[in-house]
């Protein structure tokens, strides 16, 4: 069946958190989406989605050593993305501990 492409997004975004970090991390991670709207002057697609850790060192994980670990996850996502839609796609996303 067509799989809506925010669950798609959402779930390519997780295989890469999964490839890319290891431990218990991914499966505490909550994602949410946070933006999804085209761009009126260009038309690209922006995605911005929250990944919510339960606490500090899970979000240091996520982010990785001088931010490498998250941009790996970031680019390789948006490169899947734009393939799968067959448009340019702006990816962000923010690392954030979840509040209590």
């Amino acid at each position: 069946g067509e799989q809506p492409d925010e669950e798609w997004v959402e779930e390519c975004i997780r295989e890469k958190i999964f490839q890319y970090v290891h431990k218990e991390v991914p499966y505490s991670a909550v994602q949410e989406n946070r933006r999804w709207a085209r761009n009126p002057l260009d038309n690209r697609l922006k995605i911005e989605q929250d990944l919510l850790v339960p606490t500090r060192s899970h979000k240091k994980m996520v982010i990785g050593p001088a931010g490498r670990t998250l941009r790996l996850i970031q680019s390789e996502a948006e490169s899947n993305i734009r393939g799968h839609m067959g448009e340019d796609v702006d990816l962000k996303l923010w690392v954030r501990e979840a509040e209590r």
